[in-house]
């Protein structure tokens, strides 16, 4: 029995606005964030959805919110779908990581996949906590589909594993606020396939 997906990134914060690193740390839904989740959920409200998960981050359970209004569904919420823990950097501009930890910056744009940031995760850290938690919600939900609202780097994590990219490598596909990606799960997980990607026309010229 597969299980369907439906990954969607929370709205349009204001950090994002600002170009903050936001990890694990949180600031409120901007304007455009608002309606951005309103749409989302007034393109899910006419489609089956059988559950809504959720970070339990204040960005995504505002957007989530959103959403359960339009489907009726409850909100269920889930640590393990947060954001990558960034540890120092969070609340930071890139100009200011770069002034006050060079090298710490400096070996994260660089991608190192164990590289710890200090009080943080590294990149393999995110990626095995992103495919556990969506594998587990797939094997909870077999044969549904199912709605889940999270973050830029663990759901670019979790497809980057599906379709075998490495953490090193940069990606070449952007998730958008508010995009919405479908994967389907077969059973295993080394069965996932990946429908579609930071789907946006259903925002309307809010991305």
């Amino acid at each position: 029995m597969q299980t369907e997906l439906i990954l969607i990134r929370h709205g349009e914060t204001v950090w994002n606005a600002q170009g903050r690193f936001q990890g694990q740390q949180d600031s409120p839904l901007t304007p455009k964030g608002v309606a951005q989740a309103q749409a989302i959920a007034a393109y899910l409200s006419n489609r089956r959805i059988d559950a809504l998960y959720t970070s339990d981050l204040g960005r995504t359970l505002e957007t989530a919110r959103y959403i359960a209004g339009a489907t009726g569904l409850p909100v269920v919420s889930e640590p393990a779908l947060r954001e990558r823990n960034l540890g120092i950097l969070e609340g930071l501009t890139h100009a200011e990581a770069e002034s006050s930890y060079p090298a710490e910056f400096a070996r994260y744009l660089a991608r190192e996949p164990d590289f710890v940031l200090p009080q943080g995760e590294s990149l393999l850290d995110l990626e095995r906590r992103a495919c556990e938690a969506l594998a587990g919600l797939a094997e909870r939900h077999r044969g549904e589909r199912v709605a889940v609202v999270s973050h830029g780097g663990l759901l670019t994590a979790f497809i980057r594993c599906v379709l075998g990219v490495p953490v090193q490598l940069r990606t070449r596909f952007a998730l958008r606020n508010a995009s919405l990606s479908r994967a389907l799960y077969n059973g295993s997980p080394d069965e996932w396939i990946v429908l579609t990607l930071g789907e946006v026309a259903h925002l309307d010229g809010l991305c």
